[in-house]
């Protein structure tokens, strides 16, 4: 395939870099549809004509069957695959391929970082934005993006961020020239950005704009029937799975929750149950409220089941595909479902955010975005970022092929700058925002956060170890450092443990690390920690 003038000045910045045999990092920041994996094959393929091997990132399972089709038709048996839905024996056949220097190349998830290559020359992070690369909830605890900088610095390797939509801090080392920059801020078809409108679903409810389902404004609703009758596909995000958000008792307001969890409980239609998505419980859904007795409940919100239950409603001979993790658990589930959609048998597509990233499917002209408030509204500093990186991410699956595509986004909060930011596609708009905030607020990249959490079966016990853990720090405190808590988490109670959260903020991870140093050698602060389990994780530089 030939390169476009902007992907060749790309290549051949990149392909220098490769060939100093220095390590370097750069970011690759290029439109949706700008022809990046295309960039990646080259540059991998000039890589192991010299002798190299090369690892490339990807975000989620649901995308290394696609990515690995590519690669396998450019490259042969030159590929091996790494991530967790393989059986063990298919993993330990591929480790031991790359160990033994049968193949150059290797794609996978996140732990894919850690492949025994022995002469590796070139990582790529394909969608390096995404939350995924991180692992935060077991041990070991630790970023593939950073494992992937260190590697590279032992290894004299290049390393390559690609991304529409970059971390702020990523961006900021690039703006601030700490790494290499390179854009690709067109198509590679030449084919235009979809056009994107906001729909305001205050004005919508007013008016009776919305339907019956309380799901699809006038306008998405005739935009899937146009689209729809041309033999178009259609793809619908929505940012919760199941059925409904939550059982609600109509008389006395009670919300059906998990006993192990405290958490509001997703309701599925089929089979009539209840679902923690924190620890797994199931249970029936109840007949009667247990605090009443009232047999009247609201289904509140909006889940994918829901959507596409509804949409096989408004077309009832439509073939319509749900993405979410109860649809891809089994071996193969992303394949299948993605061969689906990929062949035209479906013309719907209704998925969390895992159909957001990576896929190019030609026939898709329309894109609707159901709630984006659902994600503005997360308890989280980087809750704007990953709803901005969310709807450009979306809005980038529309128009792909040779008929220009539409993407609706639904919301209430309508003047939010990443709504109006992912609307216009762009990025520079959505990172002035965010960077002053982010600033005002001292906030990665402008600090390193550390988030120490304490986990233990009795809630008043594991509180009472955080508050003279976080006590302690107080005496002990520098005065470039910042001690917020002891808090609740954002889920407070998962599989029967409570949680609470000591947040520690500095200038640079030394600085925090060093902190810690000092606090640990104080002996009597986890003397009593007993059936307490405490977890370190950090955020920013």
């Amino acid at each position: 395939i030939q390169l476009t003038d902007e992907q060749k000045s790309a290549y051949n910045r990149l392909a220098d870099l490769s060939l100093s045999g220095k390590p370097s990092v750069s970011l690759l920041y290029g439109v949706t549809g700008s022809g990046k994996t295309e960039l990646y094959m080259q540059l991998i393929s000039q890589t192991v004509a010299e002798g190299g091997s090369a690892l490339l990132l990807v975000p989620e399972i649901s995308l290394t069957p696609q990515m690995t089709a590519h690669f396998m038709n450019r490259f042969g048996n030159n590929v091996a695959v790494l991530h967790s839905r393989l059986s063990d024996s298919e993993r330990n056949m591929h480790w031991n391929k790359i160990k033994n220097g049968e193949v150059s190349i290797a794609i996978g998830a996140r732990s894919a970082v850690f492949a025994p290559f022995e002469n590796l020359r070139l990582i790529i992070l394909d969608e390096e934005h995404e939350a995924s690369y991180r692992s935060e909830d077991s041990a070991p605890r630790y970023h593939a993006a950073e494992i992937a900088e260190t590697i590279a610095k032992i290894k004299g390797a290049t390393v390559i961020y690609g991304s529409a939509t970059p971390r702020v801090e990523t961006y900021y080392r690039a703006i601030d020239k700490e790494i290499h920059y390179l854009s690709l801020k067109n198509r590679a078809n030449k084919a235009p950005l979809p056009a994107v409108e906001i729909i305001d679903l205050k004005e919508e409810r007013e008016t009776g704009g919305v339907d019956r389902s309380g799901i699809f404004s006038r306008k998405l609703k005739a935009e899937l029937v146009s689209n729809y009758k041309n033999g178009k596909q259609t793809m619908l995000f929505v940012h919760r799975r199941g059925y409904a958000k939550q059982m609600l008792c109509e008389k006395c307001g009670s919300t059906m929750k998990c006993g192990r969890c405290n958490m509001p409980m997703t309701y599925h239609e089929k089979g009539d149950r209840l679902i923690c998505h924190h620890c797994g419980r199931t249970t029936p859904a109840p007949k009667v409220c247990p605090a009443c007795g009232s047999s009247d409940f609201e289904r509140r919100g909006i889940g994918t089941q829901r959507v596409a239950e509804e949409i096989e409603k408004i077309f009832p001979g439509a073939k319509v595909v749900r993405m979410d993790t109860d649809t891809t658990s089994v071996k193969d589930g992303h394949e299948k479902l993605l061969t689906q959609f990929a062949s035209g048998e479906a013309q719907f597509l209704v998925g969390t955010q895992m159909i957001a990233k990576g896929h190019d499917f030609p026939n898709v002209t329309l894109v609707g975005i159901i709630a984006a408030d659902s994600l503005i509204n997360m308890p989280d500093y980087r809750a704007q970022e990953r709803a901005f990186q969310l709807f450009t991410q979306m809005a980038g699956r529309a128009g792909r092929g040779d008929t220009p595509g539409k993407v609706i986004i639904q919301a209430y909060s309508v003047d939010d700058y990443a709504i109006t930011a992912a609307s216009n596609h762009d990025y520079n708009e959505f990172y002035k925002n965010e960077i002053v905030i982010r600033e005002a607020l001292y906030y990665p990249p402008f600090s390193s956060i550390c988030f120490i959490r304490f986990m233990g079966e009795n809630d008043r016990g594991t509180y009472g170890i955080a508050n003279a853990v976080c006590g302690k720090m107080i005496k002990l405190k520098e005065d470039s450092i910042e001690i917020l808590g002891p808090a609740r988490a954002d889920i407070p109670k998962v599989n029967n443990k409570y949680r609470w959260i000591v947040t520690l903020k500095g200038c640079n991870r030394e600085i925090l690390t060093s902190f810690l140093r000092k606090v640990s050698q104080e002996g009597d602060i986890l003397k009593t920690t007993g059936k307490v389990a405490i977890s370190v994780s950090f955020h920013g530089r």
